[in-house]
């Protein structure tokens, strides 16, 4: 079963939307008007793959699909899920924000924190409300920054925290009462990708999360 994303939250996310930031450290730092999430995700999927934002692609539309769009980072996710044979995946990124330079971004959410405006916030409760719908087998955070965000998010402490599974080598969190172990790992694709050694281990882990 696929949920959809837009028949689901896309009124929320349009109420959220329009108190986006459109201008504020003294330039327009969110310059595009619209924004991007994935069209669906499968219910209960074996592997959620979380992101910090989307790029500002000009040809994407709103609501993507993460299994046909041509960008680069999609393609190194199916290419990763497929030599992981998968059954079903889905992603979804905290922040349905186009940005390409995720310091700036880092930034204006700090601003906003500091004038107490809830745009982030909003948007976070979202992504929570998304993962409690989805109610993946394991989630799997695939940014450095996204993970100091979802750390927040889920009150996890900083490694070796009381949530640390050491037999899954996994963190926990509690989804619909029941226990979802978290990864946390770098990206799959850009300059900052993980090496072939790293990205094989990760494949590793994952599949012995999964098939224990």
């Amino acid at each position: 079963m696929m949920i959809d994303i837009k028949k689901g939250f896309g009124p929320t996310l349009d109420r959220i939307w329009k108190s986006r930031p459109v201008s504020c450290l003294g330039r327009n730092d969110i310059v595009d008007p619209r924004f991007a999430i994935e069209e669906s995700i499968p219910k209960g999927c074996d592997v959620l793959f979380i992101g910090m934002n989307p790029s500002s692609v000009k040809s994407q539309s709103q609501y993507y699909d993460p299994y046909k769009i041509n960008i680069d980072y999609f393609e190194q996710l199916r290419r990763f899920c497929k030599d992981l044979c998968l059954e079903s995946w889905g992603h979804h990124d905290i922040y349905p924000i186009r940005c390409t330079d995720q310091k700036q971004l880092i930034k204006v959410r700090k601003y906003c924190i500091k004038k107490g405006k809830t745009f982030f916030d909003s948007l976070q409760n979202l992504t929570k409300d998304i993962i409690q719908m989805v109610n993946p087998k394991l989630i799997v955070v695939l940014n450095a920054g996204a993970s100091n965000i979802f750390r927040e998010m889920y009150i996890i402490n900083p490694f070796p925290s009381p949530s640390f599974d050491k037999k899954k080598g996994a963190e926990i969190i509690s989804i619909n009462s029941r226990n979802v172990p978290v990864i946390f790992s770098g990206m799959l694709s850009g300059q900052r990708a993980l090496d072939i050694g790293s990205r094989v281990s990760l494949q590793w882990h994952i599949d012995k999360v999964l098939h224990p």
